[in-house]
């Protein structure tokens, strides 16, 4: 009766054969052992097998779609297998070459499916969406969290850009002041070289477990609260229950999420939840909400006004809120040139020669950044299109569909500013880079415009958007997830060693002075004074680290002859005292 009642088609029977195909490959790939395609691949594969399996996978498939009469099981079974194929595939290569085209065959595949709902029904969608936004704050905490905080504790985080805010809270918590004395060999203000009043809104959560671990947790802790926003918003602008959990799911797999937390902590990622709410203050036209997110937005850093200022003119010429636009822009800009002028005169100053590659050579400061950009706009233009910022620009708007971009109003644009000033525009190679912090203010504007562009489509355009956002995300999320993985593994494999470093360095009482090891002076930063080996201070103790290479002999008897002696000599790490 059903095998008479079902309608087949060439169609359906093409997409099943080809579903099955693709389940095929999937099974003959982990049956095989084989770690990598390559041309001798196909030496021990068998065609009756893999005939055999296609066919048994084609009845299955098709028998699915019988019974279950509410779903399109055919389509949906070539999306979930084709996809499944790609990030299988490059979950076992490290060239984005793979990459590149198993995006393009999912965009390729979403685009056949467009017009495609599969017939899959939400019954509570409340209940839904609140759930899961529960559960991707947890995701978020816990991923982002493990992966750092086993960095550490793994003895793979280094002084830059760890040790030296690990030492800084130590010392807010014993004395309220920001100091560090890792970060330029010498007693100093962080805020010398980064005005961050931002870092002492998570004083109370390191003051109440105080360790270094905390501060990984504490930017973990940031980054998840940035879902809040993102809901908020999304419910303000009336998007369905579904889209607002794609968008949540897009966040937590988005690379430069957790990607930015690749080299350590730093108070960028304090950019995100603060720009977010932000947005969902200015969209409520809350008052005291726009000055307070405003505020906290603009004391991460000395360059994080530059953001508040591009959304306050985005409101402004957007005509969402002209007033309140024209004060956050005013605001934000006498903010800005007041630290700048104070770090200026009493700090080491401000970055700007990471613009060295637009200005002329000897020529320094904003004045000489504004002056190039007005009488060489195609210089800069020019420097936005390199290569290596190419294949950036991929990894930062694959994983959203170009959602950010995907826009009628001309005042959108606005807000991809910063992704040229920040990211693009700079030849700093770690401002274009999605493991360094430069991009957490990037990262929350581009879902910002996900949101409000998504609310502007047609729910079919809006629908393939996230399919293929959805898959390029999650695939470009495997392709990268082995970086995040490796820190489990190394503190498993490298168990002895760090056993020994434990050890060892628990030997060194906590009120000594100490040199040591960029990877070792996190561990040992709970103390008044902690410098980067070589340093020009001197130390009661000094700790070299001789995992990777030991320090040659003569090096040792050069600190000998300052009047050290060694006081633990172990496979991994070398203790020195001073007489």
């Amino acid at each position: 009766m059903i095998w008479n009642e079902y309608k087949f088609s060439v169609k359906k029977v093409i997409e099943a054969l080809v579903a099955s195909w693709v389940g095929m490959l999937i099974l003959s790939f982990y049956y095989s052992g084989t770690v990598l395609f390559n041309r001798e691949y196909s030496k021990n594969f068998s065609i009756v097998t893999a005939l055999i399996l296609i066919v048994l996978l084609f009845l299955l498939i098709i028998l699915l779609d019988m019974l279950i009469k509410s779903v399109e099981i055919v389509r949906l079974s070539l999306l979930l297998l084709v996809s499944m194929y790609m990030i299988i595939i490059v979950s076992f290569t490290s060239e984005i070459t793979w990459l590149y085209a198993a995006v393009l065959i999912e965009l390729l595949l979403v685009y056949y499916l467009r017009d495609t709902d599969f017939g899959i029904r939400i019954r509570d969608k409340y209940v839904f969406a609140k759930s899961s936004y529960a559960i991707l704050f947890l995701l978020v905490l816990l991923f982002i969290g493990g992966y750092t905080v086993m960095k550490y504790l793994a003895y793979r985080s280094p002084n830059f850009d760890f040790g030296i805010f690990a030492n800084m809270y130590h010392n807010m918590k014993e004395g309220f002041k920001p100091l560090v004395t890792s970060e330029r060999d010498k007693v100093l203000s962080h805020f010398a070289v980064h005005f961050s009043p931002i870092v002492y809104v998570a004083l109370p959560i390191y003051c109440v477990f105080p360790d270094p671990a905390t501060v990984q947790v504490i930017q973990a802790l940031a980054l998840a609260v940035g879902v809040i926003p993102i809901y908020l918003i999304s419910k303000h602008h009336g998007l369905g229950k579904k889209t607002t959990v794609a968008i949540g799911i897009l966040y937590f797999l988005y690379p430069a999420l957790a990607g930015g937390c690749a080299y350590d902590f730093h108070e960028n990622c304090f950019l995100v939840p603060t720009l977010l709410f932000l947005f969902w203050a200015m969209e409520k036209k809350n008052n005291i909400l726009i000055i307070l997110f405003g505020l906290l937005a603009c004391m991460v850093k000395e360059d994080a006004p530059v953001y508040v200022a591009i959304i306050g003119i985005y409101y402004l010429c957007s005509g969402k809120s002209k007033l309140r636009g024209s004060l956050l822009t005013i605001a934000s800009v006498i903010y800005f040139v007041v630290v700048t002028s104070l770090m200026q005169k009493y700090g080491l100053g401000v970055m700007t020669y990471r613009y060295s590659n637009i200005v002329p050579y000897g020529v320094d400061g904003f004045g000489a950044i504004i002056k190039a950009a007005m009488s060489n706009p195609m210089l800069l233009i020019s420097e936005c299109f390199t290569a290596e910022k190419m294949q950036f620009a991929f990894y930062m708007l694959m994983p959203i569909a170009g959602l950010s971009f995907a826009n009628k109003k001309v005042s959108n644009f606005i807000l991809v500013g910063p992704f040229l000033l920040i990211n693009l525009i700079s030849d700093y190679q770690y401002q274009h880079s999605i493991f360094f912090q430069y991009t957490f203010g990037v990262t929350a504007i581009f879902f910002y415009l996900v949101i409000v562009n998504l609310k502007e489509m047609k729910p079919i355009m809006r629908r393939n958007c996230l399919r293929f956002a959805m898959v390029a995300s999650l695939t470009i999320f495997v392709f990268i997830l082995p970086r995040y993985i490796n820190y489990f593994n190394y503190y498993s494999i490298e168990k002895d060693k760090i056993e020994e470093l434990n050890e060892a360095l628990e030997m060194i009482p906590d009120d000594a002075s100490v040199s040591a090891s960029t990877f070792l002076v996190a561990k040992l930063s709970e103390r008044e004074f902690i410098y980067e080996y070589p340093s020009d201070n001197e130390t009661e103790y000094i700790v070299l680290d001789h995992r990777w290479s030991k320090y040659s002999d003569v090096a040792i008897d050069n600190l000998k002859m300052r009047g050290y002696e060694v006081v633990y000599d172990g496979t991994n790490v070398l203790i020195l005292k001073l007489k």
